[in-house]
């Protein structure tokens, strides 16, 4: 394997292709950049609901 190979990945009986890796790695990354701008989103309609002197639902 080259040094800019990606490893392939192998899950039980399922083996992925390089290209398949770094896929997953990369919907993974948008992933968590999703879920840290919902909680930053979250956070400012909580902050908004506050100023307007209405309790946010806790979920």
């Amino acid at each position: 394997m080259s040094p800019t190979e990606e490893p392939s990945l192998e899950l039980g009986n399922i083996a992925l292709a390089p290209e398949d890796v770094a896929t997953l790695k990369m919907l993974v990354e948008r992933y968590d950049r999703v879920i840290q701008e919902l909680d930053v989103l979250n956070d400012e309609i909580e902050s908004l609901l506050q100023a307007e002197g209405i309790k946010a639902c806790e979920s």
